[in-house]
């Protein structure tokens, strides 16, 4: 009792914050409900691959997050030229395909 009393004693006595908090829980009730009428129209099997592909894109999310940091101290014009001599590999490899594709391959 003494715990209760000591959080009680804690808590805001702003009424706003409380009506606040009871208008988003009675939103958050509309939504789940809203939610479960639709349930039984949804393909399950769709929305395990699409929970599985957001998975994947998390994991790469974290080797993305850290060459980021290792690309705190560059400056634009190197990032200029790396990004045209991306260009140039891409136009050099496509060149190669088209050789290869062509009537020559």
């Amino acid at each position: 009792m003494l715990g209760f009393g000591l959080v009680i004693a804690t808590l805001p006595v702003d009424p706003k914050q409380y009506v606040a908090a009871g208008v988003m829980l009675g939103m958050l009730g509309a939504s789940i409900y809203g939610l479960s009428l639709i349930g039984n129209k949804i393909n399950e099997g769709g929305v395990l691959r699409g929970a599985f592909a957001m998975g994947i894109i998390g994991a790469a999310l974290i080797p993305f997050a850290f060459a980021l940091s290792l690309m705190e101290n560059v400056n634009w014009t190197t990032l200029a030229i790396a990004g045209a001599g991306i260009i140039g590999l891409t136009a050099m490899v496509a060149g190669l395909g088209l050789l290869v594709a062509g009537p020559v391959g």
